[in-house]
Formats: C-alpha cells, structure tokens, sequence
C-alpha cells in the first residue's frame, strides 16, 4: 500500500519537475463566484471567460460544517460556467460561493484569446473594412486541444481501529476539432479509478475500474450549418437535466437562434462504471432566446424512459434565466413527473417534484444579495437511481428549502458575507446560519483573512462551529489554511466535539502543468484520521 503512495507521488513530482523552474512566473488571481443553478449533473457560475474562467479549471467551495468540493469546468461563455462534480455529486445550494484560481496572463486578457493579425499580404488598395473570406472545413487544421490528470487522497484513520484508504484517478479529458475536415468534433473524457482500503480484522479490497464519462462525435452547428448531429456518449448540451445518454442527439437552430431538437438512447446507471442497457429514453426539446446579448433564455423539454422494456418515468423539465439587468438576475428549473394509475403510491396525474428558484442582486456598490427556494419530492422510479425509500416517503415526502444570503465591503479589505437558511419536511423543520467576514491584505498584498461562524439544524445531526482560514495568492501560486473547531450532535446521540485543520497549494508549473497539494487533519471526540492528496493536470 505505502509502496504504492510513494510510486504515484513520485510518478506526479517527476512529471512535473521540468516546469517547477517556470512556476514563479505564472501568477495566479483568485475568481470569486457564485452558484447561479443546479441541472442534474450540471452546476453553472455566474462568472465566465471575461474572468479568465477556462475549461479544465478546477472549482472548490467549502459549505459551512462540511468538506470542501471539487469541481471542474466543462464549458465556458462570457458570464457564465458549467461544471460537474469532481467524483460524487455532493450537497451545494444555489447562492453558494466558490473558488477559481486563473493564470494571470489569463486573466488579463479575459477570455483567453490572444487575436493577432496577420499582414502578409494587405496591400494599401484594400479598404480597411474589406469583407473577410471564411475558410471551408476541409482548409482548416485539426486541432487536438484537452487534458491529462492523476490524482491520489490517501486517508489513515486510528480513531477505534487501524484503517487506511488510497483513492487514485488517471483520466484523459480530449477534445478534436474538425476531427474528419468537415467541422466536426470528437470529444473524449474517462478515467481509471483505484481503490485500496485495509482495515484490521478484514480481509484488504483492492480494486481497479475504468469509466468512460464520455465519448461522442459531433458535427454541424457552425455557420457552415443549422443542424447539429451527436452519438456516442454524451451530456446534453441544451437541457443536462436529461442526463448522460448513450446515443443520438438532433439539434436544429433557427435563423434567429432558437433551437430545438431530439434525443434517443440508454441512460448509464450511475454506478462506478457507468453500466448501460437497462434503461432506455426518448426526449425532445425547445430552447429560446430573446434579447440583443440573449439576456433570457429558456430551456423545456419531454422525456419518456423504461427500464428492462417497462414503461418507468413520465418527466417534462424546464429552465429560465434572465439577466434583467446590469444589477438583477433570476433564474429558475422544475421537474414535472406524470403518474398513471399503476404508479403507486402517488396519484394519477402531474407532481411538482422539483423547483429551484433564485434570485441575484449584485449592483455595481459594494455589496448584493441573493434570495433561493427549493422544492424536492420523490418520484416513483423503477430505475435504482434513488437511495432506498419507504412506501410513506414517496406517498408524501417532500423537502422545502429557504435561504437568503448577502455581502458588503465595509472598507476596501472587509467583508461581511451572511447566510441564514430555512428547511421543512413532512416530518420535521431546522435551519441554519453562517456569518463570515474576511480581511484582504491583512497580513500582507493578495492575501485574505477570514472567521465564520456558524450553526445548522439538521434532520440527523445538529452542528455549531467556527472556521479561521487564510489564503495567499500570488507568483508561486496560492495558497489556503484554515482551522475549523465544531460541535455535532447527532440524532438521539451524545454532542461530539471535531476539529479539522486544511491547508494546500494550487499553483501553475510552467505553462501547460498545473498541480494542488491538499491536507486535512481531523481529531477530537472518536475522530483521529489524516488525508493527504494531490492532483496534477496537463494542459494541451
């Protein structure tokens, strides 16, 4: 096992030694956002490519009481990102606030794209608007753009007996564009997982498993064409509440740029390998724009699946976003499942079994606020896509969810940051509070000082703490710490002091490498284990 952590530890430091003498030149700058909606697999920003935001950046929040999550961005537009989770989707609400650390080369030239003109062959005859000739697909290179990444957390916990974990990833994230010299793409994302875990008095689990997420080929939707054709494996670039689907996907654009379109094909189970063929689906789908910059867009769509040959779910689902304006924006996405007589316990006809709603305000003053609701039942499923549920939770079950969070720079260095939350079931109600303030370069130029406290009223467990962190940004890349000291209570049990002590390093390795170290020192009541990890990526 120790064998093994040092083989990949090495492999990583050895990978990226060659950069290490480059690194003090890639600054970083640190981009705030915020969790503007939450579609399925799919989490969007509400920051973009004007703040140097690219694909494969990776994304990390910290909720109140909770482990920080990792994510990483799939796809860019000028305000706006859309991520997914980094391993298993875990709990984040819309408003939430997240972290990008961005070259800042990057960063300076918003959306990354350095346009250089070529003058060989102007001539002073020519006007200076002369109309620009669009080169066919067959004259343009194919261009291979994408990633490769490893990453280990190693995990040894002593609190009532002798237990280690090693969780290791490999993985290709690719993309080809005019892959064939018709315009087209061909895109690829998989991994290799490894996992080893040795516990005393059982036997030890080492296992390796390999997941493609996905693999597609792509053509049209570009001025050559309106219509765009996919297969393969792949997530729905219009509506991702529908899922990653194995097979085919239409989508025609109008001359004024709607689009609408049909899908078709297996939905993988969302197991470690992403296993197909039980689960079929049919969909169709609208998305619209209005506005001269496209200022609201909605998304709605139909979708039809069985399991094993059996009918299964009814589901229509939608979406809305408006940028009202420089100062206000909303948005909002539902589910709608549809019941038959045979879909006990629910009754027939249609049942809200999701609703997000959020609203922004971010005025160009120093401060703004953001308001949330959410609505979540339990629908009746035949595909295993829900953790275990009894016949009264999905007759009635159902989660409500409030939340209103703001923030204002009393000076140029401090903000206040201030969360209070509320929540209901057809059981029980709690709610929650956090209030953080932060210090900017306090200690010294590009850092930040912050304390939070805070307290959450849960179903199973109660908890109360305080968080003291600090972060450095700068030439040798950024750096984070922070310790948290909490008090949980868990349902019908004794109250459990936890302190966890964080700290890493995310920096840039030259041009193309990038490397974050990370550890997390837990002890107190019945809690002794430590983590170490690291996560190295290449771009290309």
């Amino acid at each position: 096992m120790r064998s093994s952590l040092r083989m990949l530890s090495s492999l990583a430091l050895s990978a990226a030694a060659p950069a290490l003498v480059r690194a003090q030149d890639q600054g970083l700058r640190r981009v705030e956002a915020r969790v503007t909606a939450i579609s399925g697999p799919a989490v969007h920003l509400d920051q973009g490519g004007d703040a140097g935001i690219e694909p494969g950046d990776r994304v990390r929040a910290t909720p109140a009481g909770g482990s920080p999550v990792e994510l990483i961005v799939r796809a860019v537009t000028r305000q706006s990102t859309r991520c997914e989770f980094v391993g298993p989707a875990a709990a984040l609400d819309i408003g939430s606030l997240v972290e990008v650390f961005v070259p800042l080369e990057r960063a300076n030239s918003k959306s990354g794209v350095e346009w250089r003109y070529n003058e060989q062959g102007w001539s002073t005859d020519l006007p200076l608007l002369a109309p620009v000739q669009g080169v066919l697909p067959s004259e343009r290179e194919r261009t291979w753009t994408g990633r490769v990444f490893q990453s280990v957390d190693w995990t040894r916990d002593t609190a009532s007996s002798e237990q280690e974990y090693l969780f290791a990833r490999t993985g290709l994230d690719l993309r080809v564009d005019n892959a064939t010299g018709r315009g087209d793409q061909l895109f690829f994302d998989g991994e290799l997982f490894h996992r080893f875990a040795s516990i005393d008095g059982q036997d030890d689990e080492d296992t390796v498993r390999g997941r493609i997420d996905r693999l597609s080929w792509r053509l049209g939707d570009s001025r050559e064409s309106s219509r765009r054709f996919e297969v393969g494996r792949f997530l729905s670039s219009e509506m991702p509440q529908l899922g990653v689907i194995d097979g085919v996907e239409f989508v025609q654009r109008t001359d004024s740029g709607q689009r609408y379109g049909a899908s078709v094909g297996m939905l993988p189970a969302w197991d470690a390998t992403l296993s197909t063929g039980d689960d079929l689906q049919a969909a169709v789908f609208f998305r619209g724009f209005a506005g001269a910059e496209q200022q609201f867009t909605a998304g709605i769509a139909a979708q039809k699946t069985w399991h094993e040959g059996e009918r299964d779910r009814d589901l229509v689902v939608g979406d809305v976003s408006w940028r009202a304006s420089e100062s206000w924006r909303f948005s909002g996405a539902a589910s709608l499942d549809w019941y038959t007589a045979s879909d006990d316990p629910k009754s027939s006809g249609a049942e809200l079994t999701e609703l997000h709603l959020a609203s922004f305000w971010t005025p160009k003053a120093p401060h703004g606020a953001t308001l949330t609701y959410s609505h979540v039942a339990w629908p009746v499923l035949l595909r295993d896509e829900l953790p275990p549920t009894t016949l009264d939770t999905l007759a009635d079950g159902e989660v409500e969810r409030v939340a209103l969070s703001a923030w204002r720079d009393l000076t140029k260095r401090l903000r206040l940051w201030g969360r209070v939350d509320s929540w209901s079931d057809q059981d029980s109600s709690g709610g929650g509070g956090e209030l953080r303030a932060s210090w900017r370069d306090l200690v010294r130029e590009n850092s930040e000082v912050s304390l939070a406290v805070f307290s959450n009223d849960g179903l199973f467990v109660d908890v109360t703490g305080a968080r003291l962190g600090w972060r450095q940004w700068g030439s040798w890349g950024a750096w984070f710490a922070s310790y948290e000291l909490a008090e949980q209570e868990l349902a019908g049990g004794p109250a459990i002091d936890a302190q966890v002590l964080r700290g890493g390093w995310d920096g840039m390795l030259g041009r193309y490498w990038t490397l974050s170290l990370q550890g997390d020192l837990r002890t107190g009541d019945e809690q002794d284990a430590l983590t170490l990890g690291f996560a190295l990526q290449r771009r290309f």
